[in-house]
């Protein structure tokens, strides 16, 4: 499996492992809130100008950078954790994917997941300028501010997350309360400004007095000037920088604890072997096409229907009945994909295994 093709499955599998469940939808639910509620100030004050579509997309995309830096951290927190207490880290260790391919692919991941929070939030934005907005129509202005500021924001959370999880010292309850607080400060204090709100500010206060309705300034946006960009690059090259140094740190899963789910595992075999219709059969499995390692398997059939000496190598499985043919099981075992053929293999461990490219036949 090359390089590239490992990382597009570890970004995958943490990707699709992030939709199903609630959290994302609590960091949407929160950004609508403070996105169209007219008391609650959060990025700047919403009096500073007109709502055309300029103040609108730029003061969504704001919030929407605001609640992913607190809330949308810990959507993505445990992105390493769920392989390495879940059961595939030690698949993946045994593997030759590298460290930066993997970390990558899990802030690829990360990121994603934020994204499509990102573009929940754009069409709040829509919604609200229906809802609230003056002033034409205008999908741009209501849009690019999210990629301006709020993508930005959410390649610094992804990095941020995985660096909590490879540095040992803050994977404790701990470091997200601290990581919550230095948030909290930064909003406060604005030494940095991830969010993108001074840009957003300065450029609305230098709207002359006489571009005014109503009382109120009339903004066109945010122009995005040679520094703006280089200000909004140094945070993504920062979360670059952030993945390197969490790959360099990532420990392989070498602090595993598996213990338990293995002696857990290995009962539950004992249990099945006792019983009067299965039949154990202990097998290898070589490592010839994936580097997997060589991991003892425990296979079960009914008793007296499994030929002796059926085994696993050099990725086939010759299982028949006495007194024919064997048919051989032809297979590649993925660390990337976490599917569950049912019914007919399972690891000593307990753990499951994914069955790929499975070719029936008579051997050879």
């Amino acid at each position: 499996m090359s390089q590239l093709r490992a990382c597009y499955h570890v970004a995958r599998t943490s990707f699709y492992s992030r939709l199903a469940g609630y959290r994302l939808l609590v960091v949407v639910v929160v950004g609508a809130y403070f996105a169209l509620s007219k008391t609650a100030t959060v990025g700047f004050a919403r009096d500073l100008a007109v709502d055309n579509a300029a103040l609108v997309g730029s003061h969504t995309a704001v919030v929407a950078a605001i609640t992913i830096l607190l809330l949308g951290f810990f959507v993505v927190r445990d992105a390493i954790a769920m392989d390495r207490y879940n059961g595939p880290g030690e698949l993946i260790a045994a593997t030759p994917i590298r460290n930066l391919t993997y970390v990558f692919g899990k802030w690829l991941g990360n990121v994603s997941v934020l994204t499509v929070a990102s573009f929940m939030m754009a069409v709040i934005a829509i919604v609200r300028f229906q809802l609230q907005g003056v002033g034409p129509f205008n999908l741009w202005k209501l849009l690019s501010p999210f990629v301006l500021l709020t993508i930005p924001a959410v390649m610094l959370v992804s990095a941020l997350a995985l660096l909590f999880e490879t540095v040992e010292r803050l994977r404790g309850g701990w470091a997200s309360v601290a990581y919550f607080l230095m948030v909290i400060l930064i909003l406060v204090s604005g030494v940095v400004d991830p969010m993108g709100i001074r840009p957003v500010v300065s450029s609305i206060q230098s709207v002359p007095e006489s571009q005014t309705l109503d009382g109120q300034k009339v903004w066109h946006g945010l122009s995005l000037t040679g520094e703006v960009a280089l200000r909004r690059l140094l945070y993504a090259a920062a979360a670059l920088g952030i993945v390197v140094v969490s790959a360099v740190r990532f420990d392989r899963f070498d602090g595993s604890d598996h213990s338990g789910t293995d002696a857990n595992a290995d009962s539950d075999m004992s249990g099945d072997a006792t019983s009067p219709d299965r039949t154990p059969v202990g097998t290898s499995l070589s490592p010839v096409e994936t580097n997997v390692g060589s991991t003892p398997c425990r296979f079960f059939a009914p008793k007296d229907g499994l030929r002796s000496g059926a085994s696993v190598g050099g990725g086939t499985l010759a299982v028949g009945s006495s007194g024919s043919r064997p048919f051989s099981f032809r297979f590649r075992l993925s660390a990337m994909q976490l599917c569950h053929y049912s019914g007919f293999g399972r690891s000593s461990s307990g753990r499951r295994w994914v069955f790929e490219s499975v070719a029936i036949g008579r051997p050879h």
